[in-house]
């Protein structure tokens, strides 16, 4: 499992976050956590399983007029594949920054 959903499966269903995508951020709260198979090659005889996170989209700020492919109210998939730069508490405290390990600090 890599650093991001190490981080994420910490967390509980319900809890509200920021993530900060280089164009815009996310609030939400998160919805499920599992694990799942990349059917993107269906002609694979090998399918890569990865966890995931879905979360419930709350709100959608812009940071450069860029919005994502979704609208509020809708679930989306985070994992390893579009991970967030940063991931900030409801009362706006970093505790998940990409690249950050557990042995550096938080995460």
């Amino acid at each position: 499992m890599d650093d991001f959903m190490k981080f994420m499966f910490k967390l509980d269903v319900g809890d509200l976050l920021y993530l900060d995508f280089l164009d815009y951020k996310i609030y939400c709260s998160i919805d499920t956590m599992f694990e799942t198979i990349d059917m993107e090659d269906e002609d694979s005889d090998d399918p890569e399983e990865y966890y995931a996170c879905a979360i419930l989209i709350l709100k959608i700020d812009s940071k450069t007029g860029k919005f994502p492919d979704r609208k509020v109210g809708e679930l989306m998939e985070v994992s390893r594949f579009n991970e967030p730069l940063r991931v900030f508490t409801n009362d706006n405290e970093l505790v998940w920054e990409k690249g950050m390990t557990e042995h550096n600090g938080n995460g």
